[in-house]
């Protein structure tokens, strides 16, 4: 936990701020309300990882969707994408101040 990070009264923000990577084991057997939850801890950067193998789903039975894998890997990539965006229009607007 960053115990240097600002404090912020909403509990889902606060969590964001205070957790720096979550990594998430046998990802395949993650279920809708599991995927949820770890995007929403990872924050808007996307500090997640996950390892999985979908070829291992051994919790179906419970409602594992193997498929949040392939989910996860093009939600990140649409997060980065902004990211990617944001940081873009940042440094022209520095460009800007500066020249």
């Amino acid at each position: 936990m960053n115990s240097k990070a600002p404090r912020c009264s909403t509990p889902g923000v606060r969590w964001q701020q205070e957790i720096r990577h979550l990594l998430d084991d046998e990802y395949q057997d993650t279920n809708e309300t599991q995927y949820q939850m770890l995007r929403a801890q990872a924050g808007p950067e996307g500090r997640l990882t996950a390892v999985g193998d979908d070829d291992q789903l051994i919790y179906g039975w419970r409602g594992a969707q193997p498929e949040n894998l392939q989910q996860l890997a093009q939600d990140m990539e649409r997060d980065h994408e902004r990211s990617r965006e944001r940081a873009t229009t940042h440094l022209d607007k520095l460009r800007e101040m500066f020249s």
